[in-house]
């Protein structure tokens, strides 16, 4: 095995999974536990191939078999839709964007702007990536924190810087700021994807109250994105490096005519599924360097050595993400009957594959609660967990910007370990939560310090 160690292993936060009993999970449970799933799925959930959870009158089938789940995202995939929990979600809040379509329109919406992530187009905003970074370490370089912070809060806004100016080929300070605050606020007020929602008796009244507070939050973005279709049409030649002149551009290669509409609702896509989602993966992924120091020195010693280039900060984003996939629940309905291993599952069912589940199944994965980077350098893994690696999702649907987001968690990450050493704080523990993306209930707090 490649980078071996006999160092120790550290198990980094995560709620211990309640034994299981014969009344199983119940919707009482979710209500109590503020619909944090995490708190709630017992430990039979961990490695049982499907495990029906009534909730309310709606039951819901979750997976966690790499065979089975290959089934649902890939060679069944025609036979499934997403799911009203994710439709009642993000759909008014998303428009028509590549996450909220599905069909004919999501795959002519895929083949389009499949060229805008290609690897020579994502390798074209390292550079903004890196300049981004480079800003965040002048600004503590020349300011350092004097007290302990919420890690989520900079490294979110580090992503959001980068992907904000990647998108518009650069904002005005004042729209920059003004972006932030307002998809910070925005994102505060956006539904959670639980399934708690299905049993909420309130749930339209105040889906459609946190759907208008949403809107109010981010109508800075359609105000954006209008003006920036609006200057391209003027001068195309103005957006050397954008994201969404890209994005434009291959509307127009298919003979299409620019629709506001559209970059509208993929500018929301790519801001708010992406940023966010990178922004806290960075933030966990320096935490579990924080909780095992002694994997943390032996990752900068190599970051000095070989930069961005290092084979063992590929290991550390993989086991970071194994542990804390940013996306905790995956879920679509069934449009007819099937069998699912050895369970009938009933046409309008909701089949739901979590990559926290999956990636911590006790069968599959050894120490499978454990910060273990190395074991990304066995043979044995290597290609081997298509459907129980699951971070960027799976299938046909797997997230089309997983090149970009890795390639940003590489330098942003290479960079800050370089320049500041990161230590939680273990007065403030964390607590794992499922909201939008998986994030802290109590944040991450972090001490830093310059090398």
């Amino acid at each position: 095995m490649e980078h071996q160690s006999d160092l120790p292993l550290y198990r980094p936060a995560a709620p211990i999974p309640p034994q299981y009993n014969t009344r199983g999970v119940s919707w009482f449970q979710y209500l109590k536990q503020g619909a944090n799933p995490l708190k709630v799925w017992n430990d039979r959930m961990y490695h049982q191939p499907v495990y029906m959870v009534p909730l309310g009158p709606v039951k819901i089938f979750h997976i966690n078999d790499p065979d089975i789940t290959e089934q649902v995202l890939q060679d069944k995939a025609g036979r499934f839709i997403r799911s009203r929990i994710q439709a009642d979600s993000v759909d008014t809040i998303l428009g028509k964007g590549l996450l909220a379509v599905d069909g004919d329109e999501w795959k002519e919406q895929r083949r389009i702007l499949a060229p805008v992530f290609q690897p020579r187009q994502v390798a074209a905003f390292e550079d903004e990536m890196r300049k981004s970074t480079q800003k965040l370490i002048a600004k503590w370089t020349e300011k350092p924190p004097k007290r302990p912070i919420d890690i989520i809060k900079p490294t979110s806004q580090l992503t959001l810087d980068f992907i904000a100016n990647a998108l518009f080929g650069g904002l005005s300070e004042d729209n920059h700021n003004l972006l932030s605050n307002k998809t910070d606020q925005g994102l505060k007020r956006m539904p959670w994807l639980t399934a708690a929602q299905l049993i909420n008796p309130f749930k339209s009244i105040n889906r459609r109250m946190s759907e208008l507070t949403f809107r109010r939050q981010i109508s800075l973005l359609d105000e954006l994105a209008e003006d920036f279709v609006d200057r391209y049409r003027r001068d195309p030649g103005q957006f050397e490096n954008s994201l969404l002149a890209r994005v434009v551009e291959a509307q127009e290669a298919e003979g299409r005519s620019v629709d506001k509409t559209f970059v509208r609702d993929q500018t929301a896509t790519f801001l708010l599924a992406g940023h966010e989602t990178t922004g806290k993966a960075l933030a966990f992924t320096l935490y579990c360097l924080s909780v095992d120091k002694a994997r943390r020195t032996k990752l900068v010693t190599e970051l000095d050595r070989e930069g961005e280039n290092s084979v063992y900060l590929d290991y550390v984003i993989k086991e970071a993400l194994r542990l804390y996939p940013p996306a905790v629940i995956v879920s679509r309905d069934t449009t007819e009957e099937m069998m699912l291993g050895d369970r009938e599952v009933p046409k309008g069912s909701t089949v739901m594959i979590s990559p926290w589940l999956s990636q911590r199944n006790t069968q599959l994965w050894e120490q499978s609660d454990k910060f273990w980077p190395e074991r990304w350098g066995s043979e044995v893994l290597k290609g081997s967990r298509r459907y129980s690696y699951l971070p960027f999702g799976g299938g046909p649907r797997v997230c089309i910007g997983m090149g970009l987001a890795l390639m940003e968690m590489k330098i942003m990450l290479a960079a800050l370990l370089q320049s500041f050493t990161f230590d939680h704080m273990e007065d403030r523990p964390v607590e794992p939560e499922v909201a939008v993306t998986l994030g802290s209930k109590t944040g991450i707090w972090m001490k830093i310090t310059h090398r």
